[in-house]
């Protein structure tokens, strides 16, 4: 404990010496790039807690669950998201599972994810897939 606080002490003399040594010659080419850099740095500091703040999910290791299963006698892997306010499928799964006049082509979008195929989301009317 001790040593931690020696070395903190150590730390901010080091970095009032620091800006010291700037403020003495600010106008200094060298001095002034320092300086832009030591606000950047605090600049990306703040935005880090900010984020950690308000979205600490970001920040940590989520682990994707996805299982086999049979869907209309095919068999599919499916990705499991307990929190997802839809159900989607991938045009290329879609023909083999389910019965495409029942399909609502008119929300699909691109998902946010590394996937890249176009989406289908089954209209809760016609129910879920």
């Amino acid at each position: 404990m001790m040593r931690r606080a020696v070395t903190d002490h150590d730390r901010r003399r080091q970095r009032a010496e620091n800006i010291q040594r700037l403020n003495d010659n600010p106008f200094d080419p060298e001095a002034q790039a320092k300086i832009a850099e030591a606000i950047r740095q605090e600049n990306v500091q703040r935005n880090y807690q900010l984020a950690m703040e308000h979205v600490p999910e970001a920040f940590s290791r989520v682990h994707m669950l996805y299982v086999d299963c049979c869907v209309n006698g095919e068999n599919v892997k499916a990705f499991v998201d307990s929190g997802a306010q839809s159900t989607i499928m991938s045009e290329v799964c879609a023909p083999r599972v389910v019965w495409l006049p029942g399909v609502d082509r008119t929300v699909g979008r691109q998902p946010l994810s590394p996937c890249t195929l176009p989406w289908l989301a089954r209209n809760a009317r016609n129910g879920a897939a």
